[in-house]
């Protein structure tokens, strides 16, 4: 492993956790909007 792929290699792990991180915190607001939905759904009918 010569010392010219170490950044690249760095940057490219970093990117994929950066995307990783992203789709995950998308997916929590995602589902936080749908039981919000849903919990005042209930409580407007309960």
């Amino acid at each position: 492993m010569n010392l010219a792929s170490v950044p690249v290699e760095f940057a490219r792990i970093y990117l994929n956790s950066a995307i990783s991180f992203s789709v995950a915190l998308a997916a929590i607001t995602e589902l936080k909007l749908q039981v919000w939905k849903m919990v005042s759904h209930c409580v407007r009918f309960a």
